[in-house]
């Protein structure tokens, strides 16, 4: 029973009230839902630029471990250490490759090929460096998104100029036998990346020519 001097709400502020109550709570959720989306945007952008990382820390391994051993292709022709194929891919031979326990019966050398397929930069491998008919690497996407991969190798065929090549080796060397064939100074890396646009990296190749396969 309502007292005398008392008075209950009237249906106009009821409804004020419960507006309010609305609009608080839709801006909630909407600065909630921003939040979230925020919070993924921030998580993918991190693990892309990991890969990213992880794709530039693959290739310093292999191009600062190559190894001046040519490798033979599933038609028994011989091939140098390092080298870009007819379909723009490089290949390299690479040494230190871990064998925990020798659990498999193969090399520490492991020849290595990065190619381009879509927009995706795949590492692949094989388990011996001369490889047979039928063989198949096995094959790492290292990168999704990539617009443009670019390697170029440097030379320095003077006595005091250097060189960028995009391709190696080098024009005046394809007559040489591929175990007589130079090892870059350097190779240059540059990929391009719908969402970091272009980067560029540089490695340092310490061929060992006295390299043998274990």
């Amino acid at each position: 029973m309502m007292r005398a001097g008392q008075r209950g709400f009237t249906l106009l502020e009821l409804l004020v009230a419960t507006a309010i109550v609305v609009v608080i709570g839709v801006g909630a959720s909407m600065v909630f839902g921003q939040a979230v989306t925020n919070r993924e945007r921030v998580g993918e952008r991190a693990q892309a630029l990991a890969d990213l990382q992880r794709g530039f820390l693959f290739m310093q391994r292999d191009f600062e471990q190559a190894v001046a051993r040519p490798a033979r292709d599933e038609l028994g022709d011989a091939q140098s250490f390092i080298g870009t194929m007819a379909d723009g891919s490089v290949e390299l031979t690479r040494t230190g490759w871990i064998n925990p326990l020798h659990t498999r019966p193969r090399s520490n050398l492991q020849r290595v090929r990065y190619r381009i397929d879509g927009d995706r930069l795949l590492r692949e491998y094989w388990d011996h460096p001369d490889r047979q008919v039928g063989t198949t690497p096995s094959s790492t996407v290292l990168l999704t998104g990539v617009v443009n991969f670019r390697v170029q190798f440097l030379s320095r065929p003077g006595q005091s100029d250097y060189e960028w090549s995009d391709t190696w080796p080098p024009a005046v060397d394809l007559e040489r036998e591929p175990i007589y064939r130079p090892a870059p100074l350097a190779v240059s890396v540059e990929i391009e990346t719908a969402r970091f646009g272009t980067l560029k990296r540089f490695f340092r190749v310490v061929a060992n020519p006295h390299a043998r396969e274990t």
